[in-house]
């Protein structure tokens, strides 16, 4: 597995509470432009059959020990096995992305559509009965946004059938 979409934190990142501090990734590292946030929220939103106002979320080029830190806690002494590309931050509703990501390809924009749904949850008022319930939609669109691009969530980003199985299937089934 390259990476892992992850998402519903609790906890926000301080530096990344105001748009001012957030912007729409354009620099020469980066390749998504507003106007493309904007058309990737639509298909997103169209895809999920669902009517939302509103712009995208903000997005935000975060360094990767930040992403650990929120989804692992600050007491993390031993990196996790996969690098996490990019996180929903709940509280913000912003989306974070590692700092090395690119959005050049496809397969890495499907980061942006898996973490657009989460921010659809957010805005529209979706609850869950446990957050993997959240990831199976989010992975379910990422997986229609690749699948336009003749590729899926094994070739693009890792995820065999068995660890999306466990992605998506809540945690107190397995204890």
């Amino acid at each position: 597995m390259r990476w892992m979409l992850l998402a519903g934190l609790s906890a926000s990142w301080p530096n990344c509470a105001t748009a001012d501090n957030c912007l729409f990734l354009s620099q020469s590292t980066h390749t998504v432009q507003v106007a493309e946030a904007t058309d990737l929220w639509t298909w997103v939103t169209d895809k999920m059959e669902i009517d939302v106002e509103g712009k995208p979320p903000w997005i935000c080029a975060v360094p990767e020990e930040i992403l650990v830190s929120l989804r692992y806690g600050s007491d993390v002494s031993v990196p996790p096995a996969v690098g996490i590309e990019a996180l929903y931050d709940s509280a913000s509703r912003h989306v974070l992305v590692s700092d090395t990501w690119k959005g050049l390809d496809p397969a890495s924009l499907s980061v942006l559509v898996h973490e657009f749904v989460h921010h659809a949850h957010a805005v529209t008022g979706r609850r869950f009965a446990c957050a993997e319930h959240g990831e199976k939609e989010a992975y379910a669109v990422q997986a229609v946004w690749l699948k336009q691009w003749n590729l899926d969530l094994q070739t693009a980003i890792g995820i065999d059938d068995f660890t999306l199985l466990v992605l998506t299937t809540c945690s107190y089934y397995w204890f």
